[in-house]
């Protein structure tokens, strides 16, 4: 096992779920807000480049974030994603367009 894995290992199943969402609902949330700031930035200030990098960078992030509660178990994994989708689904509502 290696360092990650060890150190979460240690608080026990119920403590790794919990900061798992908990860093689920922070990811999705910079995850949406970058996606917000590039979509805004298409209409007004149409800077390739720097949509790109946000593009990337949010990308990245997901990536790492993802990967690292791979590494602590499925138990992190699943409630990482958990939270992450609870994000994903409060930004949906929240952006409907009613008729």
């Amino acid at each position: 096992m290696n360092n990650v894995a060890t150190m979460i290992a240690d608080f026990g199943t119920p403590a790794i779920a919990a900061i798992s969402v908990i860093a689920g609902l922070a990811l999705g949330i910079a995850y949406f807000k970058a996606l917000r700031i590039s979509v805004d930035a298409f209409g007004v200030d149409a800077r390739p480049r720097s949509i790109a990098f946000l593009s990337l960078l949010r990308i990245a992030a997901c990536g790492i974030a993802f990967g690292l509660a791979a590494q602590a178990g499925a138990v992190s994994l699943l409630a990482m994603f958990g939270g992450f989708l609870l994000v994903r689904t409060a930004v949906l509502i929240s952006n409907r367009k009613h008729p």
